[in-house]
């Protein structure tokens, strides 16, 4: 969770895409601000996705 500038609380996602205009177009597609990001230097996490 992250604390906004007008008291709610947001929230942090992590997304894998090939550049910004990828995640403004997803975050467009499915209804949620998207216009707000920065890219990740290196491989936070890594484990094998859920089956």
């Amino acid at each position: 969770m992250i604390n906004e500038t007008d008291g709610r609380l947001g929230t942090c996602c992590i997304y894998e895409a090939v550049d910004g205009e990828a995640i403004r177009e997803h975050a467009r597609r499915v209804g949620m601000p998207g216009d707000d990001f920065m890219p990740i230097g290196a491989t936070v996490v890594v484990r094998p996705d859920p089956a």
